[in-house]
């Protein structure tokens, strides 16, 4: 069963690494993410991206 939105929050390339270190099972997760923005999209519900813009987050 989908929540009502999916909320998805500090999904970038920064945020996913710790001084140079990729977080524990990045790919996993990401992997995850995906499948459940799939889902929400397949059922037409809606999605929040949230993403930070500090000055240290590379751009692209």
């Amino acid at each position: 069963m989908l929540a009502d939105v999916l909320i998805v929050i500090d999904m970038q390339n920064d945020v996913l690494c710790e001084n140079g270190q990729e977080i524990w099972q990045r790919e996993r997760l990401i992997k995850r993410v995906n499948a459940r923005i799939a889902a929400f999209r397949a059922v037409h519900r809606p999605i929040i991206f949230v993403q930070h813009h500090d000055a240290w987050l590379e751009k692209n």
